[in-house]
C-alpha cells in the first residue's frame, strides 16, 4: 500500500474534448471532499461508495463527474473534466494549495 496519495493525469498527450485525473492513495477521498461540491444540496459521504459517482464542480467552479473506482485496499478516484488534458493538469494545480503527494 502507498503512503502518498498521488494525482495523475490518465488522459494522453493530444487533442481531446474531456481529460481524466486519478487521485489515488490513503487521502484521496479526503482530498476530493475537500476540492469537489456535488450539484444539488446533498454532501459526499464521509467514506467512498465503490462505484458511485457524482456530477459536481471543483472549487475553482469547473464542472466535473467524480467517479469512485476502488476503496480497497486504498481510494482510487477518477475526476472527469472538459478542457483535455492540459485542462485536467491545470485543474489540480488550480484547485489546491499543495501540489506534493500527501503523506498518509
Amino acid at each position: 500500500m502507498r503512503v502518498t496519495t498521488v494525482v495523475s493525469v490518465l488522459t494522453p498527450p493530444g487533442t481531446g474534448a474531456i481529460a481524466t485525473v486519478e487521485v489515488a492513495g490513503p487521502r484521496a477521498w479526503e482530498l476530493v471532499r475537500h476540492l469537489f461540491r456535488p450539484a444539488g444540496n446533498k454532501p459526499l459521504p464521509e467514506v467512498a461508495e465503490l462505484h458511485r459517482f457524482w456530477f459536481g464542480k471543483l472549487s475553482d467552479g469547473d464542472e466535473v463527474v467524480l467517479a469512485v473506482k476502488a476503496v480497497k485496499p486504498e481510494p482510487r478516484i477518477e475526476v472527469h473534466c472538459h478542457g483535455g488534458p492540459a485542462r485536467g493538469a491545470a485543474w489540480w494545480s488550480s484547485s489546491s494549495s499543495s501540489r506534493e503527494p500527501l503523506a498518509a
